[in-house]
């Protein structure tokens, strides 16, 4: 995420320590300053970074801006739709396989949902997550029988909190403006 580690992120939710995020989302907001479109990642409860970067671009963009979400790890749905031609396509796999973390995800989405889906970009409009268990918890609950966390970072006792005080404090520092 940036200047975030999916480490860091994780133990930020889990401290609920939402200074750093939310100095994050506040240089973001003025950095989108006059944007009149915003695309961030779609809330999939798949990973708990990319569910925070919907959060706080959500929270960054401009009232007026349209927002749009773009599905991170589920096949594309229905939106606007942009195609990659060949160099573009290769140019987007040479980028995610340049992070070695990153480019395991990719090669285990491509295997998932195909080299194909990935050419399309569809951005629709956010909506609220699914209504299902994150992949994150199941996952985290592998790790902890595994011995690699000590515990697992849950949606509701973990990220709605955290997500609900970093709200309160990014409409904070917007007041004190």
């Amino acid at each position: 995420m940036g200047r975030f580690s999916d480490a860091e992120v994780y133990h930020a939710i889990m401290g609920r320590d939402v200074r750093g995020i939310a100095d994050s989302t506040r240089e973001l907001h003025e950095a989108l300053d006059g944007f009149t479109t915003v695309v961030f990642d779609a809330m999939e409860l798949y990973n708990p970074t990319h569910d925070l970067c919907h959060v706080m671009a959500s929270l960054a963009a401009p009232p007026t801006a349209q927002r749009y979400a773009y599905a991170v790890v589920e096949p594309p749905g229905e939106g606007t739709t942009l195609t990659l031609d060949d160099e573009a396509f290769a140019t987007k796999m040479a980028m995610a396989h340049r992070y070695e973390d990153l480019a395991v995800d990719i090669d285990e989405l491509t295997s998932r949902i195909g080299a194909d889906a990935l050419r399309r970009e569809v951005f629709y409009p956010p909506s609220p997550p699914p209504e299902r268990k994150p992949y994150y918890e199941t996952r985290g609950e592998e790790q902890v029988r595994a011995g690699k966390y000590r515990s697992v970072l849950r949606y509701r006792e973990h990220f709605v909190p955290f997500v609900e005080e970093l709200r309160f404090t990014t409409e904070a520092q917007r007041t004190r403006r």
